[in-house]
């Protein structure tokens, strides 16, 4: 008797659903694993290229000369993915990252604009602007 042909076993298909759940959850998981890590080494290796090879400068003077000699030595060591526009990539996700970081501490300097806050502020304005 061929599997396709087998009468159905109500036990069989749960166990299947059970191990196939299990699979698709691990796969899943891996798969955001990985990418977790690559945010990581993405980061760190922007951090290497404005940090360390361009002295913590947004673009050095010599910087493009740099990204490319490193291009070329990375993708001859790892291959693909690393591209003059990848090595760029890296390089303005941590500059972006800095800016986020400026940004959320210049924040906490800030009034607090909580939504109450602002329908005050809002109503007050409303209520000016009639006055006139």
């Amino acid at each position: 008797m061929t599997a396709s042909a087998a009468p159905p076993d109500p036990a069989a298909d749960q166990l299947y659903g059970r191990i196939a759940q299990i699979l698709e959850q691990a796969r899943g998981q891996v798969a955001r694993t990985v990418n977790t890590a690559m945010v990581h080494a993405y980061w760190h290796i922007g951090r290497e290229i404005v940090e360390v090879e361009q002295a913590g400068a947004a673009r050095a003077s010599y910087g493009e000369e740099v990204l490319e000699r490193l291009s070329v030595r990375l993708r001859a060591t790892f291959g693909k993915g690393f591209g003059l526009r990848t090595l760029r990539s890296h390089r303005a996700f941590i500059l972006m990252f800095r800016t986020v970081q400026r940004f959320q501490r210049f924040g906490k300097r800030l009034p607090n604009l909580t939504p109450e806050f602002s329908r005050r502020r809002l109503s007050n304005r409303s209520a000016g602007s009639r006055r006139r």
